[in-house]
């Protein structure tokens, strides 16, 4: 019977839901390129699948040549099977006529495929050389392959192909078989071999004849004679080992005794294990079994200890080992604990690692976390704050108290270069108060006084609290020194967390730059070129343009103002701190208005400038054309016909529940529906203008580019086709998911700003590295679609 080609299969497989029979539920994995993430061999291809219902993941075999006898020898396989319970073996199901595939090479158009288990791991021989760097890695593979020797030789089935490639090595460590082609079960008896395994692993005067039991034997010695040899001196890999060998090959096992990689091994055979596996393998070489009584003979010895030594542990400790070593992860954590404390087990931080990753590919925080800790202290591995703060941060976000912590002081402290990040150290440790650990209290207590000495404050200051920061850069400041002074005259300078006072806030500049420090002689030089009006608001020298506004209730803008600037109204502190401006006048005088210049807590606007005209709560120019700011508290609002541009941010604070966009406007500013005041879960916009338009709860420009988002779903796909997402897009919204698609070319600035549910970006594998590069302020948020 001829089969598809491989390509042929991908594009069956590509459309597994109408291609399968039973296994329709299942659909290919993708790579970065696109396609189904596949493996082949000499005889059949391999896709990774997953399961629709659950996400389970399958390896799904589909062939390639003809092999006699395979169905009838799968459908034994599989009953022979059924029963074993081994963390050593798969779960396999083999179905005829599964699979339909349009190919030129048979008439035929149904297949049969193999269904296993998805392993995810690397093959021994490739996870070997990766690790020549690591003894004791090194150590427990010898140890891991004597273990899987010792199950396999006595069971009644054989694997048949027993070489590096058809072994996998989990992240954890442990070992399993795969690729069941050639494998020998009881109800064979009597059979020839279908294949007979790679030269390199299988005995020398093995034929076809050659199919029981014991067709695995001589591979096993060959492969732990090899590894336990490498364990104690790498460099042989190197030296004899291949692509697709280790130690030995075919002319060694012909001609031993001139085998020169025998010669080289016997000088390493002090110890007791590598004399006996040297023996076992002389031995099987010559009857091409091993005996069941020589099976304790294969054991290498775990972690260096004789029998003797092995023999005096307590049971509880052999049984931890002995469930760690096959995969266990509950006993893997319980090895680490063991010997990061030295408990039964000599102390040692290596080993600790070693088996707390080995739990931690399931993430157990308290494992993450000690792994973090033997980094940070460095005892018995490299000091590395980088290793230690990525373990911990890992530790912290599945909750883990003492880690939280931890995160909380390397983001604070700049001696482990991870880079300061005070809003980050807050957070952390707030979570680790709340998980009821004390000294992270005293850790924010510090940041205080961080912030007074470093400036940092305006991103963070909604989270710690302005009064709180006040007096920490007062304290600092009454000590006399420079940077408590500087920020305690910032302080009265913006109203946080006190009165705007400017003229205190120059006398606290002034003695820090008679210490020398320079940013409070800029801003004695930049603001000596202001005038302020009592306080409550700061103009430019000649009175004509108007920077900011302090001042709570009504405001009357100096008749002479020209210019009003963008934002002068600043929303910062907690909400006992805004500044409230109830009413502002705008006098005849101003000829230009900036951005959203007013607070979303300003109640009446009342204009007599020429230029500009106050309609529903509503500050526009004077033609109508240019929106600026809108207060409006009704229902609905009409942006009305006329109009072009609407501002950035111009809806900011207004309490409407519906905006309709007229036919006439052409530009649309940042953002304009931004932290909208309308007491509702529910924002409806309606557009009109042919350049503008609303789908699924968001803006977008000629379709091109998303400007706003104010939907209250946890999901949201942004459409395929936009190329940019504006600033300020989905500030604030309550999203966990967003979908990205491969046609985005930009994201603006603080695009996600306060989206403290968002939980992933999900960017399209074929264009991983771009989103990487354009969203680097986010890139802990970006996963990638499989």
């Amino acid at each position: 019977m001829n089969y598809p080609l491989i390509s042929e299969y991908v594009e069956g497989i590509k459309a597994a839901e109408d291609n399968f029979d039973e296994l329709s539920y299942l659909r290919p994995v993708l790579g970065d390129d696109g396609l189904p993430v596949m493996t082949s061999g000499n005889f059949a291809v391999v896709f990774k699948m997953r399961d629709e219902r659950d996400g389970r993941l399958y390896a799904v075999k589909c062939f390639t040549k003809e092999q006699e006898g395979r169905a009838e020898a799968y459908h034994q396989i599989t009953e022979e099977l059924k029963d074993v319970d081994s963390p050593y073996l798969v779960s396999l199901r083999y179905l005829e006529k599964e699979l339909f595939v349009d190919t030129d090479q048979t008439d035929e158009t149904e297949f049969p495929v193999l269904q296993m288990d998805w392993i995810e791991g690397k093959t021994l021989d490739k996870y070997l050389r990766e690790n020549l760097d690591d003894k004791y890695a090194l150590e427990m593979l010898a140890y891991r392959f004597s273990q899987l020797a010792q199950w396999l030789i006595p069971q009644p089935f054989a694997h048949g192909d027993l070489k590096p490639d058809n072994i996998l090595v989990r992240e954890d460590g442990s070992l399993v078989l795969v690729d069941y082609d050639g494998m020998y079960v009881p109800s064979m008896k009597g059979q020839k071999a279908r294949e007979l395994g790679s030269p390199d692993f299988r005995h020398p005067l093995r034929t076809e004849n050659d199919f029981d039991e014991h067709i695995d034997d001589f591979p096993i010695i060959s492969i732990l004679l090899s590894l336990k040899t490498i364990s104690l001196n790498p460099l042989l890999v190197n030296k004899y080992g291949t692509s697709d060998k280790l130690l030995f090959s075919v002319n060694d096992y012909r001609c031993i005794s001139e085998s020169i990689v025998v010669s080289e091994i016997k000088l390493f055979l002090a110890e007791e294990d590598s004399r006996n596996i040297m023996s076992i393998f002389l031995l099987c070489l010559t009857l091409k079994i091993i005996p069941v009584s020589f099976l304790k003979c294969l054991c290498v010895y775990f972690e260096g200890l004789n029998n003797e030594q092995y023999d005096s542990l307590s049971n509880e400790l052999k049984e931890i080992i002995s469930k760690a070593v096959v995969g266990d992860k509950v006993a893997q954590k319980s090895l680490g604990y063991k010997y990061y404390y030295g408990e039964g087990l000599s102390q040692d931080y290596t080993k600790a690692i070693y088996w707390y990753k080995a739990s931690a590919t399931h993430a157990y925080p308290v494992a993450l976390y000690n792994i973090g800790i033997c980094y940070q202290q460095g005892t018995g591995v490299t000091q590395s704050y980088t290793e230690a703060f990525k373990w911990f941060l890992r530790a912290a976000e599945k909750g883990d108290a003492d880690a939280q912590y931890n995160v909380g002081v390397y983001y604070k402290n700049s001696k482990y270069g991870i880079g300061v990040d005070y809003k980050e150290s807050f957070r952390w440790l707030k979570e680790a108060i709340k998980q009821g650990n004390e000294s992270a209290q005293n850790r924010i207590e510090d940041i205080y006084g961080d912030i007074a000495l470093n400036g940092i404050m305006n991103d963070f200051i909604i989270n710690i609290g302005t009064s709180e920061i006040f007096k920490s850069f007062k304290l600092l400041a009454e000590q006399g020194n420079q940077y408590g002074q500087y920020n305690l005259g910032l302080c009265y300078w913006r109203g946080l967390g006190t009165e705007c006072n400017r003229n205190e806030a120059l006398k606290w500049y002034k003695l820090s730059a008679d210490q020398g420090h320079k940013k409070s002689k800029s801003e004695i030089k930049e603001w000596g070129n202001c005038w302020f009006d009592g306080n409550k608001a700061t103009y430019s020298k000649n009175r004509k343009a108007l920077f900011n506004i302090s001042t709570y209730g009504d405001y009357q803008i100096m008749d002479g103002t020209e210019e009003i600037g963008s934002y002068v109204c600043c929303d910062l502190g907690s909400e006992t701190d805004y500044s409230y401006l109830d009413k502002i006048i705008i006098p005849p005088s101003v000829r230009t208005i900036g951005h959203s210049p007013f607070n979303k807590y300003l109640s009446e606007i009342i204009c007599y400038s020429p230029y500009y005209v106050v309609d529903n709560n509503t500050l526009y120019t004077k033609d109508k054309k240019r929106l600026i700011q809108c207060f409006a508290k009704t229902e609905e609002f009409v942006v009305p016909n006329g109009v072009q541009f609407i501002d950035d941010h111009a809806f900011y604070g207004c309490k409407s529940k519906r905006i309709t966009i007229a036919k006439t406007v052409k530009r649309m500013g940042i953002n304009p529906f931004i932290e909208m005041d309308n007491d509702s879960n529910t924002l409806q916009i309606i557009s009109y203008s042919p350049k503008f338009v609303i789908e699924n709860d968001a803006l977008y420009e000629d379709r091109k580019k998303l400007i706003s988002y104010w939907g209250t779903d946890e999901t949201f796909s942004v459409p395929n086709g936009i190329n940019e997402i504006g600033e300020y897009a989905f500030f604030n919204s309550k999203l966990k998911t967003i979908n990205m698609p491969d046609t985005i070319d930009s994201i603006g600035d603080c695009a996600f700003g306060w989206c403290f549910s968002l939980e992933q970006v999900l960017a399209p594998s074929n264009s991983a590295e771009k989103f990487k590069k354009i969203m680097d302020e986010y890139k802990d948020l970006i996963k990638i679609e499989n």
